[in-house]
């Protein structure tokens, strides 16, 4: 790997999963899967490098993959990712900044939207 070897024994794959439960009924459930290689715990779900899944089983059924990056460039999703969690945090600055003292978390604040993201000129 580029980061190095990953040692017989140890962990090179990941897989999280966590269901809402309503009534004693699962309603969502969010699972998050990292590899370092695509041959580790080929039974787990997979999409290509850099996609995010959603799919809801409902009525109606929807499946949406969204893709961080470019096929030629696998390295941006990486990059691409990072800046689409860092972008929650700096567009919220001015609110956090104009808040009263004390914790201010994601619930206190308005839903952000970058500005200048578009070169329209």
């Amino acid at each position: 790997m580029a980061c190095g070897t990953i040692p017989a024994e140890t962990c090179g794959a990941v897989r999280a999963e966590t269901t809402g439960i309503v009534n004693g009924h699962p309603v969502i459930t969010i699972e998050h899967i990292n590899r370092m290689a695509s041959d580790l715990a080929p039974e787990w779900a997979s999409a290509p490098n850099g996609t995010y899944r959603l799919i809801i089983d409902g009525r109606p059924r929807i499946r949406c993959d969204l893709r961080l990056g470019t096929e030629d460039t696998p390295e941006s999703a990486n990059h691409n990712a990072m800046e689409a969690t860092a972008m929650r945090a700096v567009n919220a600055i001015p609110y956090v900044v104009a808040a009263a003292p004390g914790i201010a978390t994601s619930l206190d604040l308005p839903i952000t939207a970058p500005r200048d993201a578009l070169d329209l000129g």
